[in-house]
């Protein structure tokens, strides 16, 4: 049993299970309006980054489309060494600053092409080499942003180019980090990581604050659930710029205390340009985190620190940092048991791995309306007026 079945049992928790709650707890509606409205963690506030114009298809990322031969050849190939081989050609006879970054954004696309493409293959070697070489060309490309200074005009298309290049291959990446095997799940996580940095420092150079509005309110939530203290919540918006508001939410991601799709709240730019694949990304985070916290048991000592402090705590409560990290998944596990919306997922995404498509079908049926609840919603509907 999981961790919060056996809370449940041993002190008496009782979750309202989504079957007995349709009206409050879902909308099926796939509005991105209702997508807002009820993704958890995910809140209506004012956008730290203007709306963006409708932006083209993610997957029509800048590519590098100068190789004379071998553009189609991936990691796998025993000639793979011909393409980076053309690639660092051009850069060394580029001398022009931002066309060399431009150049590097396009090698960078490159790299998330081959990822994009051998996410699928279950050749592990190919992927991670795919992704070694994706966090080595965003690493180039983020140390040539760090000598860049605010306010500099003369960067606003750079900068531009940049953002939107960074939004397509979060949504890349996060899609292939769900569809490559497990063994090399940590090389995409550190792609992704890389990407994010970049991202996270043309926020800065656009003076943006250090933790979005939305990360902001659920930091908020947290600290009235008692999980987070008013100091921690004050040190992480205090950060001085993006990229150390990062660091300083992903010690508590590492925790357990922050959830990760509640960390991808920092990438504000992906939803400004992306917000449908934005929310299937954290609609699919939420769905693999419900199944770790299903499964997961604390030792019998813990068990019995929880039961404990269960039967006296009430909302706002502090909990108590040698049981933080047990009574998060049991807050979070029945938050995301009443919202998860799988509507928004992808079920093509989780094909190569047959368990996890399987437990993807079961989470449907569990989360799908039973016919007298649809009844109940249309009679609440009618009576109400609405």
């Amino acid at each position: 049993m999981g961790l919060f079945f056996l809370i449940v049992l041993f002190v008496g928790v009782s979750p309202v299970m989504a079957q007995t709650v349709p009206i409050s707890s879902y909308d099926w509606s796939t509005t991105l309006d209702a997508r807002q409205k009820n993704v958890l963690g995910v809140v209506q506030a004012q956008e730290s980054t203007p709306s963006a114009q409708k932006a083209i298809n993610p997957s029509d990322y800048l590519r590098f489309n100068n190789y004379l031969f071998g553009s189609n050849l991936t990691p796998s190939s025993p000639f793979y060494f011909i393409k980076p081989f053309q690639e660092n050609i051009q850069l060394t006879f580029t001398f022009d600053q931002k066309a060399k970054e431009n150049l590097r954004v396009q090698i960078a696309g490159e790299r998330l092409g081959e990822i994009q493409r051998l996410a699928t293959s279950n050749n592990n070697q190919a992927i991670a080499s795919a992704a070694k070489a994706y966090d080595q060309a965003m690493a180039s490309i983020s140390n040539n942003l760090a000598s860049l200074k605010k306010g500099d005009s003369s960067t606003d298309d750079l900068l531009k180019l940049l953002e939107e290049e960074t939004a397509k291959h979060d949504v890349i990446l996060e899609q292939a980090r769900v569809q490559v095997p497990d063994q090399v799940a940590d090389e995409l996580d550190k792609a992704l990581r890389a990407n994010w940095k970049g991202t996270d420092m043309i926020a800065d150079l656009k003076d943006r604050p250090a933790v979005p509005p939305d990360v902001v309110s659920r930091l908020q939530s947290l600290k009235s659930q008692g999980l987070l203290t008013p100091e921690e919540v004050t040190k992480i918006v205090g950060a001085r710029s993006r990229v150390d508001a990062r660091q300083e939410i992903g010690k508590y991601v590492n925790e357990g205390v922050i959830s990760e799709s509640d960390f991808r709240g920092l990438n504000e730019t992906t939803k400004s340009f992306y917000p449908d694949e934005f929310y299937q990304a954290h609609e699919t985070l939420r769905f693999q985190e419900m199944q770790k916290l299903e499964s997961q048991k604390p030792d019998d000592a813990t068990l019995n620190k929880i039961q404990v402090f269960a039967k006296t705590y009430r909302p706002g409560d502090q909990v108590p940092s040698d049981l933080r990290k047990y009574w998060v998944p049991v807050i979070r596990l029945e938050e995301i048991q009443n919202t998860l919306r799988p509507d928004l997922i992808n079920p093509d995404l989780f094909k190569q791995n047959d368990q996890e498509f399987k437990k993807f079908n079961e989470v449907v049926e569990r989360f799908k309306p039973r016919p007298e609840d649809i009844i109940l919603v249309r009679n609440f509907i009618q009576n109400k007026k609405i």
